[in-house]
Formats: C-alpha cells, structure tokens, sequence
C-alpha cells in the first residue's frame, strides 16, 4: 500500500508589497516549507502558523530577494512618552 502524502498548505507573506507563496505540510514534529525560492525545515512549535511564516520569509532572505523580517510580536518599543 502506498505511503499516505502529508497535506499541504499555503503560507503567504508580504515583501516589498508582493506576495509571496508557499506551501507547508506538517509532519510528526516537523513544519517543511517549499516555494519557487527552495524549501526549509524545522521543528514544529506550539505556534505552527508562525513557524511556517518564519520559514518562507528565510527562504526568500537566502535566495536574496530583498525581505525585511517582522519584529515578533511581543516586542515592544524601549521609546518612553
């Protein structure tokens, strides 16, 4: 019997105003990431949908197309008022 393919899905950022797309499967303690600019992996965390963002977003930065990263969102500015 064959072996069952993990589902993909799509993940999609935004860079210098273009989208770019992905898909990611999800395996057993693994987030995999392809896209047209290569593919990444890593462990899978209690925020999946994150993981696959980080994922694509260093994809594209190691095939040079031109991405700043999104500061994490629990950070805040060290700026008083």
């Amino acid at each position: 019997m064959p072996k069952e393919q993990p589902q993909e899905y799509p993940v999609t950022v935004e860079v210098g105003g273009k989208r770019c797309t992905g898909f990611y499967t999800v395996s057993p303690g693994v987030v995999t990431v392809e896209s047209d600019w290569g593919e990444r992996s890593a462990q899978a965390g209690p925020r999946a949908e994150e993981t696959e963002r980080l994922l694509l977003l260093e994809i594209l930065r190691r095939a040079k197309v031109p991405v700043t990263l999104p500061l994490p969102r629990n950070v805040f500015s060290s700026r008083k008022t």
